[in-house]
C-alpha cells in the first residue's frame, strides 16, 4: 500500500470512528438529560413512601396553625389535596412562619367555611419524618379537617391513617442530590468528547511514524538481501570458473 493510499484508508477510518463518537455522544447526552429530568423534577407527596425526597402538593383546603416547630420558626397546618377524579388525601405541612399570610384564602375558606373557593396553590418542599413531638402537638390541638369530613378525631391509633408518617417541609431549599449514574453517563460524555478530538485533530504523527520505520526496515532487508545475492553469485561463478579450468585439463 503507497502512501496515497495509506492516507485514503486512515481518512476513511477516521470519518467512519467520528461518525460512531458522534452517535454514541448523542445518545448518552439524550440519556444524561432524560436522567437529569427525572432526578430533578419533583413527584406528588402521594407516590412518596421515602424521607428527604423532594415532592410537591396541591393545597385545595389549610387549616389554622396546629403546631410550632424549630422555637417557632415553623408552623405545621393541616392540608387537604383534592385530586380531578373528586378523591381527597390529607397531610401536614411546615410552612414559614411569615409566609402564612399568602396562605389566607385557603385559611379562611377551610375554618370559616366561606363559598368563595380559593384557587389551588401548589406547594414544594422535601418528605419528613413526623416525629412524637409533632404528632402529640397534632392530636392536641387539631380542629381536624378530615373531622369536618368523616366526623372522626385524630388519635395516635388513626394518626398515620388520616395523616401518613411524614410531613411535607417546605421551608427546606431545594437541592440536588447526587447521583451515580448521571456521574458516569457524564465521564463517558467527557472521555468520548476527548476521544473525538483527538481522532479529528490528530496528524497521523505516530502512524507515519511507523510507516517511516517499516520502510527504512524494508529497505534494510532488500539491501541485505542483494548483498547475500550478489555474494551467491559470485560464488556460482567461481564454481562454474573451476569447472571450466578442470574439464580443459
Amino acid at each position: 500500500m503507497n502512501k496515497k493510499e495509506s492516507k485514503k484508508y486512515r481518512t476513511l477510518i477516521k470519518i467512519i470512528v467520528c461518525i460512531i463518537h458522534i452517535v454514541v455522544i448523542a445518545i448518552l447526552g439524550f440519556c444524561s438529560f432524560e436522567v437529569y429530568q427525572k432526578g430533578d423534577s419533583p413527584r406528588n407527596f402521594s407516590e412518596i413512601k421515602k424521607e428527604n425526597k423532594y415532592v410537591y402538593l396541591d393545597i385545595s383546603e389549610m387549616s389554622d396553625a396546629i403546631a410550632k416547630i424549630d422555637k417557632g420558626k415553623k408552623k405545621v397546618h393541616i392540608v387537604i389535596e383534592k385530586t380531578n377524579s373528586g378523591k381527597w388525601y390529607t397531610y401536614l405541612i411546615a410552612i414559614k412562619t411569615k409566609d402564612e399570610k399568602k396562605y389566607k384564602s385557603l385559611i379562611d375558606y377551610s375554618e370559616t367555611e366561606t363559598n368563595k373557593v380559593p384557587k389551588k396553590v401548589r406547594v414544594y418542599g422535601y418528605t419528613k419524618k413526623i416525629n412524637n413531638d409533632i404528632k402529640n402537638k397534632v392530636i392536641k390541638n387539631s380542629t381536624t379537617l378530615s373531622t369536618k369530613k368523616e366526623g372522626n378525631i385524630i388519635t395516635k391509633k388513626n394518626f398515620e391513617k388520616y395523616l401518613t408518617n411524614q410531613y411535607l417541609d417546605t421551608t427546606i431549599k431545594k437541592h440536588h442530590e447526587f447521583n451515580y449514574v448521571m456521574l458516569i453517563l457524564m465521564l463517558m460524555l467527557v472521555i468520548l468528547t476527548v476521544t473525538l478530538i483527538l481522532v479529528i485533530f490528530d496528524k497521523d504523527k505516530l502512524v507515519d511514524e511507523v510507516d517511516k520505520i517499516t520502510e527504512e526496515s524494508i529497505k534494510k532487508i532488500s539491501k541485505k538481501e542483494q548483498k547475500e545475492n550478489m555474494k551467491n553469485v559470485k560464488r556460482v561463478k567461481k564454481a562454474l570458473k573451476k569447472e571450466r579450468k578442470k574439464n580443459k585439463k
